[in-house]
């Protein structure tokens, strides 16, 4: 009977110990989230654009006073013709002491440079809504957050060329009046969002490929008449972006620079002519 009664309070000793692990542990997890602070997780956020060309966004998505950040990315390689082969919306926030993402779309580039960019909305939740547009087409995909991620749940897919839009409510097809009542409160409670861009060491890093990118591509298409005329790179107009001056000629040639699109994120690439006047290069941008 001894025996069996040490069994007993052996057991029940050990139930004592468990609840009192389980009792002073769950504390311990409760401070350690309370140090989270906005100023730490805009820190660890950091850490997923660190020497990344890109346009970024920080914005407490979730309600709880703790920001996220969107980003909207690019690849830094180039298709022939001088467009970024992979054009990225991502959002992130912080688990544990990491960045998670919780929400990706994806467009290749071509020559007809399409974009990504994104508008926020905040109702009951928050929703994200990401623009793709092309030559000719273009989509506009909703997510909502639930709580761990974001989930489509509406999207309209429009073909511009014959004037023709589809309309989705979690991936099925509905009619235009059905998708507009859906998405109307939401469009009435956007989310004024205050986009940053790259330091302009980075964005020159990335901008110098994309101009050589471009500068291959019309050394193909038989523009100068040699395969590898001469540039420099020089920031002529004093806005901190380097632009490519290449010689043609003794006292002329061209300049290829990179300028910000006024309905996306991107860069575009212009060109223009210049001439050398008292040793120094005048041009006009287009």
């Amino acid at each position: 009977m001894k025996k069996a009664f040490d069994s007993i309070a052996g057991i029940l000793l050990a139930m004592v110990l468990v609840m009192g692990i389980v009792v002073f542990a769950a504390p311990r997890v409760n401070v350690q989230a309370a140090k989270m602070t906005n100023k730490k997780a805009q820190k660890i956020l950091k850490k997923v654009i660190k020497n990344k060309f890109c346009k970024y966004a920080f914005i407490d998505l979730d309600g709880d006073k703790i920001d996220e950040i969107i980003v909207a990315g690019y690849s830094g390689k180039f298709t022939k013709d001088g467009d970024d082969k992979k054009k990225s919306i991502t959002v992130y926030r912080v688990s544990g002491k990491e960045a998670k993402a919780i929400l990706t779309q994806t467009a290749k580039g071509d020559f007809y440079h399409p974009s990504l960019t994104f508008d926020v909305y905040k109702t009951d939740a928050a929703y994200i809504t990401v623009n793709f547009v092309h030559e000719g087409y273009g989509t506009y995909t909703t997510y909502k957050f639930n709580g761990e991620k974001f989930v489509e749940v509406a999207k309209i897919s429009v073909d511009y060329g014959d004037n023709n839009s589809e309309y989705f409510l979690e991936n099925e097809q509905v009619g235009k009046g059905e998708f507009n009542l859906f998405i109307k409160d939401i469009l009435e409670n956007q989310v004024d969002v205050k986009i940053k861009s790259c330091s302009t060491k980075v964005a020159n890093k990335y901008l110098k490929k994309m101009l050589k990118a471009e500068l291959a591509y019309r050394v193909s298409l038989g523009y100068y008449e040699t395969d590898t005329p001469d540039y420099v790179f020089s920031d002529e107009d004093g806005d901190g972006i380097e632009e490519m001056i290449i010689r043609t000629g003794p006292q002329n040639g061209e300049i290829l620079y990179a300028y910000e699109d006024e309905y996306s994120y991107d860069y575009l690439i212009g060109v223009t002519t210049y001439s050398t006047v008292d040793g120094k290069v005048v041009f006009e941008k287009d």
